[in-house]
């Protein structure tokens, strides 16, 4: 099961890249793209696993989408209020809903 959030907002491929970029930090890896417009991170320093690689995929295209397959509460707070500041410095004032 995973927590899917949405939001609608248009980001154009500097965007996106300024986006992924600013959520790789100390916590959050991203992980080689799955394709132009779904990125796919790992919490660190969480040990790869085989049958369960990735943690959350950021999808851009037709709206943007964060999808949690493994987070805690608090991660996935963490995560999502990351990606609404970065927005928001983009001059994107929208928050992501739970669908």
């Amino acid at each position: 099961m995973s927590f899917e959030y949405f939001g609608d907002v248009a980001l154009n491929e500097r965007e996106v890249q300024l986006l992924v970029t600013a959520l790789c930090d100390h916590e959050f890896m991203a992980l080689p793209a799955a394709g132009s417009d779904q990125f796919q991170f790992r919490i660190a320093p969480a040990v790869p696993r085989e049958r369960w690689p990735v943690d959350i995929e950021l999808r851009t295209r037709p709206a943007l989408c964060v999808a949690f397959h493994s987070a805690t509460g608090e991660q996935r707070q963490r995560f999502l209020r990351n990606v609404e500041s970065v927005l928001a410095a983009m001059g994107h004032a929208h928050t992501l809903e739970e669908e």
